[in-house]
């Protein structure tokens, strides 16, 4: 395990996953308790680890054993639970991919009815064969229910009903009160003019019923709206909320960064000396340097790798024929702007309006005058696309892990330290414009 990880990561919680074959390749949750970890002879059988502060008596057992025998297709599965240390306990569950509820919020508008049915009845059925089971869940907030891929959404969280948290009431509550968050304000349907009962009228109602039941949420989302697809935020739109959620999070030591990267045709860039690519970046593109070998001539006496002038990335802005050199210095550039929280200075690197420009202003406004100190990314790859999409002039994939860095609030009395992330591949949108190269998008692969 890297010495960052040996840091980061309690040593009774690395033991206890060593022991079993794993090794931790993250933190997940808020409040850096919970650990992402993969096995060591690398297959993708991943698990996530969640550290409850507490010894394990005859009741928590009886809980652990019924957590561990219910199976519910929108709940997390508990597949473990070991004794780390005297007073700590490690919950062994299945891995959550997705977006949280309130990563989806910060990163689009707020669901509609029939997308607040789609997440509320599943999470609905999850609550119910919890309480069937005589337990609750204890912490269901918008942190809690994560949206897959595919659209599905996940209760997570297991931890307060292990410890025998909450109740079935407050959990319906809960579920109510979290889904509303998500959903648009009152005073939203004014103009549309319903017909009849909104889905928040609905649950508004229910809010004010003693002992709500599961199934009355059900029954009263059937009632008001049709089910629809919870609308997922594209890449650009994610890498922002990314940047965001990690510089507002604990300690993320992330996925150990690969050696020993190769350089892709295309690319302009500084060398620095040994053989990685990094790169400066905010959601997920930024300025590459390339190293050189150790023993390359122009390595120190020392060891230490000296640094090496090589053609400048500043003037692909501006040449048209060269639009992976364009990425790297307009990546360098919107990485600093967003880092120093400069929103009004984006046009420099971006499309004015476009969505990448929209997604880093966010970004700038939700860091409310803050800025990120150190931030950089390791780059796998990057390559240009021979035929870029509609309405772009180029595209250039880049592979990138944000590394670790922190978060400055605005009067420089508060300093919190973000590790890194794990690895992202996105496709840079770009077009050309009276200024030269400027970033329009940001999209996923593919």
């Amino acid at each position: 395990m890297a010495v960052m990880d040996r840091y980061l990561v309690p040593g009774d919680v690395a033991s206890a996953l060593g022991t079993a074959g794993y090794r931790v390749v993250g933190t997940v949750g808020r409040d850096g308790t919970g650990f992402a970890a993969r096995p060591v002879d690398g297959s993708d059988r991943g698990v996530e680890l969640h550290v409850v502060a507490t010894a394990i008596d005859d009741v928590m057992r009886s809980r652990i054993a019924r957590l561990r025998a219910l199976r519910h297709d929108h709940l997390v599965r508990l597949l473990d639970a070991v004794e780390l240390s005297p007073g700590r306990v490690g919950l062994v569950v299945e891995p959550a991919d997705g977006v949280t509820l309130d990563e989806l919020r910060a990163a689009r508008a707020p669901l509609c009815d029939g997308e607040a049915v789609t997440v509320t009845v599943p999470v609905a059925g999850a609550l119910a064969a919890l309480h069937d089971a005589g337990l609750a869940h204890g912490m269901l907030d918008a942190s809690s229910v994560v949206v897959r891929p595919d659209g599905r959404p996940l209760l997570t969280d297991l931890r307060a009903a292990v410890l025998g948290r909450g109740t079935p009431d407050s959990d319906v509550t809960r579920l109510l009160a979290t889904v509303l968050g998500q959903m648009a304000g009152a005073d939203a349907h004014l103009a549309s003019d319903p017909d009849g009962p909104t889905l928040r009228d609905a649950f508004e109602e229910l809010l004010h019923t003693p002992e709500i039941h599961p199934s009355q949420v059900v029954d009263a989302c059937f009632r008001v709206a049709e089910p629809e697809a919870v609308r997922l935020p594209d890449a650009g739109t994610r890498a922002a909320a990314d940047l965001v959620r990690a510089a507002h999070r604990g300690p993320d030591p992330g996925r150990p960064r690969r050696r020993d990267r190769r350089r892709r045709s295309g690319i302009r860039a500084t060398l620095i000396g040994s053989a990685a690519l990094v790169l400066v970046a905010a959601a997920g593109v930024a300025a590459i340097r390339i190293a050189a070998p150790a023993d390359d001539a122009a390595a120190r006496a020392d060891g230490r790798p000296a640094e090496v002038a090589a053609t400048s990335d500043v003037d692909a802005v501006h040449d048209r024929s060269d639009p992976v050199g364009a990425a790297v210095e307009l990546s360098r550039r919107r990485s600093d702007l967003v880092a120093a929280a400069d929103g009004g200075a984006l046009t420099q690197a971006e499309v004015d309006g476009g969505p990448a420009f929209t997604a880093d202003s966010r970004v700038v406004a939700e860091l409310a005058g803050a800025h990120l100190e150190g931030l950089s990314v390791a780059v796998a790859d990057a390559r240009p696309i021979d035929a870029p999409a509609p309405g772009l002039d180029a595209q250039v994939v880049v592979t990138t892990s944000m590394s670790a860095h922190a978060r400055v609030s605005a009067d420089g009395t508060s300093r919190v330290d973000v590790p890194a992330t794990a690895e992202r591949t996105v496709v840079l949108g770009l077009r050309w414009t009276h200024d030269g190269w400027r970033v329009w998008d940001v999209t996923a692969p593919g």
